[in-house]
Formats: structure tokens, C-alpha cells, sequence
């Protein structure tokens, strides 16, 4: 065997080798070297002689193994499992063809440095559980040479970090690691593997994050991450078609119940008590499934739907994703009673909602326009976003709307006058012409920001003109020369409409011509990807130049009157904003019917506000 030069040409010495490090002496074995040792008891050869498997599982095994494991070139299986052994795993780099490994139920100590790299690469089955007195150790990438293991369990071994990202290139199907100290989020490689069987319940600390990618996990047949500190909804499991149990128990899980998971084909074990679940009694489920509910936020305990207020507050919060801290503040089915951030009249309408400061993300639910009695609605400073939607306005006695300090869009809905509307601290918003807002600076204020911000772009628009008639040939086409005209009208909107005075500008002799290639360079050919947005006056990419710098380059469009009229009502909302020459206009590019402006790239949402025009 040339591939074997280590190995002797039978297996005699290996098994008195390895005799001798056990105790007791598991029955006919012998610390001789014999070459009858294919017949000893747990051990299986094949016709050469050469041991293929070693089952020495519950022989009360004691004492500890070699650090390195004896040689045997065609060993299969190796069993040591449900005794009493400790001290170091051993080095197993000598076991070329090893497909089974069983060291779980035992006292080892200790995983030795390039324990996992010593490991066959045809192993299959790699059985670590239940070692409860293992130092803290982490799963290492060389896990990943591990490419034909399916199964490994790790459960109660003292493993800690964060589950790797590795799954993607592995071919597991069973992954047990319950019991241990991990931490982290699940790593978002289980989504494209081929995991069924998947344990993670038992942290000691718990691990976090949502569970939405299980349902790209579509493999599942069990999966188990109770008593863990996951939030967030339940997701859809609909395309995890052979699935059979989920425990999802003692989580801080938020939401409705699933609808989905009661008309599951093949879900049968379904268990998620004590978590945070609300909206009504799921008591339809229990007709088809084994069902563990219990210690939740249920509305109610029976299957009668949830009042109307409270059902419109789980609406609302449905475009938040269930908050964790809503969910413990909103238990029952009477909003007006001992429910946070909610007050009702004597009528038991709910008149005001106070959620200013809690961290809230996601849009404004157009459900709130169904509280027809909310007087005071509350949103300030969360990091809310999307628009303000119109169906607020219906409110017939809404008196005060604060959205101020969140990052909103969107043109603002006109409200009746009564209403005390307070927007500011959305620098994407847009007024509404006819609104009735109050919290803008004055005109004289509004020129004089706004000339130090649009300014580059006055001149940027000057100077690609003045660069354009000097490319221009006496016998260009008349087109060209009607669109040089239209940038001259869309220089005349923006002087006449939008400018006054100012004593901060731009010198031509600063501005570069920049050239069309090295833009396309600079932004990979304006690839989708680099894009930062899109408005009626043209696309804006974010690029870098050959020297490292950062640009935003805005590719201007043929801008109709309507989309000039988007820029300049965009350019109205960077007239809010309290710093001056927030961009800084680099230079321009006209080459044919290409015409760019070129600004410094500030990351920023300023940036965003004063381009996407």
C-alpha cells in the first residue's frame, strides 16, 4: 500500500496500543500484540484483517486516551461512547477513511488545536454530546473540511460564540447544539442548507435575533430553538412542506398566530408557550394539531375575536413587526384598561397614543384613521419611515399630529387648519402646497439657506452650457442647439423661482471638466448598483475616481417641466435645513447628449435630499 507507509501491513499493534490505554480491559482483549485480534469482542474486520469498526459503547470505560490515536488505515467506525473517559480528545489524523465517530456521554476535558483538521474528510457522522465538563471552546472554520458530514452533535459540551456561517458548503442534514452558551443571531447560511433535523434549544444566555429564515430552510422536518431569546413574528412556513415539530417555546416572540401553521399539510407538533403572541385564541389549531400555547398575550382564552380597538392597535403594530416592548404593554382585550402609552375617555374611545421615544421602525399604519375619536397622536423621534399616510386627514377630531425626528418621505397631506401638524426633523419630507405646517423657517430664511446649497447647481448648469457651446461645431445639429436652449429655461426656473441674493457662490475657474470615461469608470459603467436614487431630474450614482475620491455624479434627464418641478420642490426642503454648503459642486461633463454634474459625496441623508431631484 503505497498511500499507507505509516500503517504496518495488519492492525496488531494498533489494537495492543490501544488495549492499553483502556480500563478496564474490555473482555477477550489482550495488551499483546496478536494477530487474533479480529476475533476479540466489538470489533469487526474485514477479510485482510484490517479493523473496519471498534464498538466499545457502555463498557464503563475510564482513564483517558493517547493524544495520539493508534493508526488503523481502514477503520470505519469508532464507538467510544457512554463511558467514563476524560482528559484531551485525541488526534484522530491517522483514521484516513473514518466515517463514524461516536465520543459522546463521556468526562473529556479538553479539544485539543487541529482536532477538527485531523478529522477524516469522509466522515459522516461526528457524535461530540453530552461532554459537560469540555473547556469553552468554538466551532473553528476548519469545520468546513468536514464536506461529507451530515450529522453532529454538540449538545451540552460548554460551546460558546456565535454560530459560524458556514452551512452553505456543508452537506448537514442533523445539527444538534443544544445546551450550551451560544450567542449571537442564526447565521444566515441555514437558509441555504440542507439542515432537517435542527436543536438549538437551552442557551444558557440565549441566542437573539428573528427566526424568519426558516422558512427558506425548506429541508426542515424538526426544528427547536425554545428557551432561547429570539423576537420578532413567527414566519411563514408554508415552503418547509415536510415538517413535522416546531418548538418555538419560552422565546420573546411577538405577532399574531400564524393562520399558516393551523392549515400546515404536515406540521403536527406545534409548541410556542410562553412567548409574547397576541390577537385572538389560535383554538381552531387544536382540532388537528398537538398544540402548546399557553402563557401568552392572547387577547382572549377563547376563539372570539378581539375587540375592535385592540384589534386596530395590533394592526398598527403590525407595520412596527410587533414591537417586544408593545407586546408587554398591550395584554388583554380592553385597550382603555392598564394599557401603556394609550389613553381612552369616559367612553372608553381611545383618545390619545403617546409613542414618542420608543424605538419604533417601520411605516405609520393607516389604521390609526380608525380611531375616530384620537384627539393627540404622538410618533416623534422613533425611526419611523414612508409617508404620512392621507387617510389621517379623516380624522374628524385629530388636534395635534407629531411625526417630528424620524426619517419620513413623501409630500406631507393637507390638513384641516385645526389640526397642529409638526413635521420638522424629516428632512425628506415634502410640504404640501396647501398644508398647513408651521414648523418651517421663515421666506427671508428660506433664500438664504437655499442660495448657499443650490448655487452648485446654478452653476454647474452655467458652466455645462458655457462648456457645451464651446464642443459645438458651427454645424451642429438645430437639436442640439434646442437643447442647449432647454437647459438654458431650466437655469431660468431655478434663478426666477428659487433664488435670492447671497454673497456665497461658486468660481468657474474652480470646476473641472471631468471626462465622460472616467466617470463610467468611476461609477462601473452608472451599474444599478451604485445607484443612490432616482428623481424627475435625473438618476444619481455614487462613483470613485482613479485618486480615491468619493463623487455623487447626477446624470441629468430630459427634464420635463414636471420633473424640473420635482427638483426645485426637493431643493425647497434642503431650504430647512440649518447648515450652509452642505455639497460641494466638483465640476461637470458634457459629451454629446451626456450632460453630469459632479458633487463631493457626503454620506449622508442631506446628500440624498439635495441630488434625488
Amino acid at each position: 500500500m503505497s498511500d499507507n507507509d505509516d500503517y504496518d501491513d495488519d492492525d496488531s499493534a494498533s489494537m495492543a496500543k490501544l488495549a492499553a490505554a483502556l480500563s478496564p480491559l474490555p473482555w477477550t482483549w489482550s495488551t499483546n500484540s496478536s494477530s487474533s485480534y479480529c476475533e476479540w469482542h466489538y470489533v469487526k474486520c474485514d477479510r485482510s484483517k484490517h479493523v473496519l469498526e471498534i464498538d466499545l459503547q457502555a463498557r464503563t470505560l475510564s482513564g483517558s486516551l493517547p493524544s495520539q490515536f493508534p493508526p488503523f488505515p481502514f477503520l470505519q467506525v469508532l464507538d467510544l461512547s457512554r463511558n467514563k473517559l476524560t482528559g484531551s480528545l485525541p488526534s484522530l489524523n491517522k483514521l484516513p477513511f473514518l466515517k463514524r465517530l461516536y465520543l459522546n456521554i463521556n468526562n473529556f476535558t479538553r479539544i485539543p488545536p487541529g482536532f477538527f483538521q485531523g478529522l477524516s474528510s469522509s466522515l459522516q457522522l461526528l457524535m461530540l454530546g453530552g461532554n459537560p465538563f469540555l473547556s469553552t471552546w468554538m466551532i473553528p472554520l476548519e469545520f468546513t473540511k468536514l464536506g461529507n458530514l451530515t450529522a453532529f452533535s454538540a449538545y451540552n459540551t460548554n460551546l460558546g460564540g456565535s454560530i459560524p456561517d458556514i452551512f452553505h458548503s456543508l452537506a448537514l442534514t442533523n445539527l444538534s447544539l443544544h445546551d450550551n452558551n451560544l450567542t449571537g443571531s442564526l447565521p444566515l447560511s441555514f437558509s441555504r442548507s440542507q439542515i432537517k433535523d435542527l436543536q438549538l434549544q437551552n442557551q444558557k444566555v440565549g441566542l437573539t435575533g428573528t427566526i424568519d429564515l426558516l422558512s427558506n430552510m425548506t429541508s426542515l422536518y424538526s426544528v427547536n430553538l425554545g428557551f432561547n431569546q429570539f423576537t420578532g413574528t413567527i414566519p411563514d412556513l408554508s415552503n418547509c412542506k415536510s415538517l413535522k415539530l416546531l418548538d418555538l417555546s419560552s422565546n420573546n416572540l411577538t405577532g399574531v398566530f400564524p393562520s399558516s401553521l393551523a392549515s400546515h399539510p404536515s406540521l403536527v407538533v406545534i409548541i410556542v408557550n410562553d412567548n409574547k403572541l397576541q390577537g385572538p385564541f389560535p383554538a381552531y389549531i387544536f382540532i388537528h394539531k398537538l398544540t402548546t400555547v399557553e402563557n401568552n398575550n392572547f387577547c382572549t382564552n377563547t376563539a372570539d375575536s378581539c375587540d375592535s380597538q385592540v384589534t386596530i392597535l395590533l394592526e398598527i403594530a403590525s407595520a412596527w413587526m410587533y414591537p417586544y416592548e408593545l407586546s408587554v404593554a398591550w395584554e388583554g382585550n380592553d385597550a382603555c384598561r392598564n394599557w401603556s402609552f394609550v389613553t381612552c375617555n369616559s367612553e372608553k374611545s381611545i383618545t390619545k397614543i403617546s409613542l414618542q421615544r420608543q424605538r419604533l421602525q417601520g411605516t405609520i399604519s393607516p389604521s390609526f384613521a380608525d380611531l375616530t375619536a384620537l384627539r393627540y397622536l404622538n410618533l416623534n423621534d422613533n425611526n419611523l419611515t414612508g409617508p404620512i399616510p392621507k387617510s389621517l386627514v379623516k380624522l374628524p377630531n385629530l388636534e395635534v399630529l407629531d411625526v417630528s425626528n424620524n426619517n419620513l418621505s413623501g409630500i406631507i397631506p393637507t390638513f384641516a387648519p385645526s389640526v397642529k401638524l409638526i413635521t420638522s426633523g424629516n428632512d425628506l419630507l415634502i410640504p404640501s402646497r396647501t398644508g398647513n405646517t408651521s414648523d418651517f423657517p421663515p421666506e427671508g430664511q428660506k433664500r438664504g439657506i437655499i442660495a448657499g446649497i443650490v448655487v452648485g447647481t446654478i452653476v454647474g448648469v452655467i458652466f455645462c452650457i458655457f462648456i457645451g457651446r464651446r464642443i459645438t461645431t458651427t454645424t451642429a445639429k438645430k437639436g442640439s442647439e434646442d437643447d442647449f436652449r432647454k437647459d438654458e429655461s431650466c437655469l431660468e426656473l431655478f434663478s426666477h423661482n428659487m433664488l435670492g441674493k447671497s454673497q456665497n457662490g461658486v468660481k468657474l475657474q474652480e470646476l473641472q471638466l471631468l471626462d465622460f470615461g472616467k466617470l463610467a469608470t468611476a461609477t462601473n459603467n452608472f451599474h444599478p448598483t451604485n445607484m443612490l436614487g432616482k428623481g424627475g431630474f435625473g438618476p444619481v450614482y455614487k462613483g470613485k475616481l482613479q485618486d480615491g475620491q468619493e463623487i455623487a455624479v447626477k446624470r441629468l434627464s430630459r427634464a420635463s417641466g414636471q420633473g424640473l418641478e420635482e427638483f426645485r420642490n426637493e431643493a425647497m426642503v434642503i431650504s430647512r435645513l440649518q447648515h450652509r454648503n452642505l455639497v460641494r459642486l466638483l465640476g461637470c461633463c458634457v459629451d454629446g447628449e451626456e450632460k453630469m454634474l459632479v458633487y463631493e459625496y457626503m454620506p449622508n441623508k442631506s446628500l440624498d435630499v439635495f441630488l434625488f431631484g
